[in-house]
């Protein structure tokens, strides 16, 4: 059976993250990992001299975290090494360097879809209208590679300038062996394999490939299928073997280089485990740098609200999680959901595209779900050249069509419209004036504030969004407040809203704000705040 793969899993889910705060669980090293391999993080100014008391070396660097991957000689008790790190006031987190895996495929159970439906059901055709995308938009796919010579890809496929062409000698710097644009990387001139350490991020596995296709296939050229953007630069950058495994190393590797190489985003169709810190702090650094992270929200039919899936479930800003639906716009019985953790929805069943050697052929997933939502991401970053990042996201999450299946399963209860998305709607929501507190306990606060419009008053506004703070918030620190879901809403008279938040940090006063949002991801000018007092024991 081929692996037409919708994400990707580690092996096993028990939590490999050893701390100082924490009980070390040592059966963790009976799974899946790089043998003799450990990923530290010393606190600032503490010594690594310790290493050298368990003889290991430092084998790479993250720029991210300043995490360190350490090898080990294989006769040391890595266990131990481990437990000794972890215990150790000098020494911020050790992980595991772990290994993951691409899942077998999710079979589609209705094989009288039309081939590209899911391109008709977000609107794309009458979003080519406004734009067919832009080679200056760069999207790097984290995956399995991509073939790159796909007859329905090679005129959309990122090459790096820095390293191609010929010097002043007729030398093809391509394969001159240098690191002509001195970016550690040499002959990278189309993207990085970072599972093998060489700079041919070519496609064995047909995942990566089937991705690229909904992305960016080309459009006009009489070959096969077309992606959201006709014209796009797709960056190859390969962290999976053709067989399908790769490591925290190399995940961070790709996430790090795609910042270095400013991407407009990535796609991230793989997910699974636990949490990392060295990958959080990667995909940290790539949202302070402004590119947006959109991930599959994954393929085991269940709750991220109770238990989170990765890299999805991050709690970045640039992070967009998608779940997946089917041609009749019911969620994929395959689809992970989550009203908290999981933004937005996209097709992801029986989806046909690009697959290595020229070829094309249906999967499904959440994987095949992720890519619509990066080639929307893309097609409103041509549309739109001068919009934030925050912007961005919010057209894709609050333009999208309200679908019945997902509307208690995903935060926005939508299925992407990329021609919505394309809005030219430049009038903001009106400003809300006060927010009430109702009720305050220790575990649920219940707020109340007034009603606004699409346009000013005028219509509905499509969203409001809450953050808190211990700093005061408005409109030029909002992005570095935190996100909190608004539960429970009730619109009362269409004149107010009511509805609970759950899960602030109270050890300290606390600022809570809210701002209304339109379908153009336009926000209302100045937000609401209130202050909630410190709750003491």
């Amino acid at each position: 059976m081929l692996k037409t793969i919708a994400m990707v899993v580690p092996f096993v889910f028990i939590s490999t993250f050893l701390h100082a705060s924490e009980d070390v669980n040592l059966t963790d090293f009976s799974e899946e990992h790089v043998p003799s391999e450990l990923i530290v993080k010393f606190k600032k100014d503490s010594s690594k001299n310790m290493l050298r008391n368990f003889s290991g070396d430092i084998k790479n660097r993250f720029r991210s975290s300043e995490a360190l991957v350490v090898k080990f000689p294989s006769v040391v008790d890595i266990e131990k090494v481990a437990l000794d790190l972890s215990l150790d006031p000098g020494v911020e987190f050790v992980e595991l360097n772990q290994i993951y895996s691409l899942q077998e495929e999710v079979t589609p159970n209705d094989e009288e879809f039309s081939m590209l439906y899911g391109l008709n059901k977000v609107k794309a055709p009458l979003a080519w209208s406004k734009s067919t995308g832009s080679k200056d938009v760069v999207v790097g796919v984290i995956d399995s590679g991509v073939d790159y010579t796909h007859p329905d890809l090679v005129d959309n496929y990122f090459i790096n300038q820095g390293e191609f062409g010929f010097d002043e000698d007729g030398v093809d710097l391509s394969t001159n062996g240098i690191d002509d644009d001195g970016n550690g990387y040499i002959d990278d001139y189309k993207g990085w394999d970072f599972i093998n350490g060489d700079n041919d991020p070519m496609d064995g596995n047909s995942h990566g490939t089937h991705c690229a296709g909904t992305i960016g296939a080309v459009g006009g050229n009489g070959e096969g299928v077309v992606g959201v953007n006709w014209n796009v630069s797709i960056m190859g950058l390969k962290i999976f073997s053709d067989a399908g495994r790769t490591t925290t190393e190399a995940i961070i590797e790709a996430i790090e280089y795609s910042t270095m190489m400013n991407v407009d985003l990535t796609n991230n169709s793989w997910g699974g485990g636990a949490r990392s810190a060295s990958i959080a702090a990667a995909i940290s650094e790539a949202n302070d740098n402004n590119i947006l992270f959109v991930a599959a929200a994954g393929n085991n039919s269940a709750n991220n609200d109770t238990r989170a899936f990765y890299p999805a479930t991050y709690e970045f800003d640039n992070i967009i999680s998608v779940a997946s639906t089917d041609s009749n716009d019911n969620r994929s019985w395959f689809s992970n959901y989550g009203k908290k953790t999981v933004d937005i929805a996209a097709p992801g069943t029986a989806i046909y595209s690009t697959t290595p050697g020229g070829r094309y052929g249906n999967k499904s997933g959440t994987s095949m779900a992720s890519p619509h939502v990066a080639g929307l991401t893309a097609l409103i970053i041509s549309y739109f050249p001068e919009a934030d990042m925050l912007n961005i996201k919010n057209r894709i999450l609050h333009s999208g069509d309200s679908i019945d299946s997902i509307s208690t399963r995903v935060l926005t209860g939508k299925r992407i419209n990329a021609y919505n998305a394309l809005s030219d709607d430049d009038e903001a929501p009106a400003s809300i004036s006060s927010i009430d507190v109702l009720e305050d306990n220790d575990s649920e606060v219940l707020i109340q504030f007034e009603q606004v419009g699409d346009d000013g008053f005028e219509e509905e506004a499509s969203f409001y969004e809450v953050r808190w703070s211990l700093e005061k918030i408005d409109a030029d620190n909002w992005s570095n407040s935190t996100f909190i879901p608004l539960e429970n809403i009730t619109l009362n008279d269409e004149s107010s809203v009511e509805g609970v938040l759950k899960g602030l940090s109270r050890e300290r006063d606390l600022f809570v704000a809210v701002r209304a949002l339109d379908e153009a991801g336009n926000y209302s000018d100045e937000p609401a705040v209130v202050t909630l007092p410190l709750i003491e024991e």
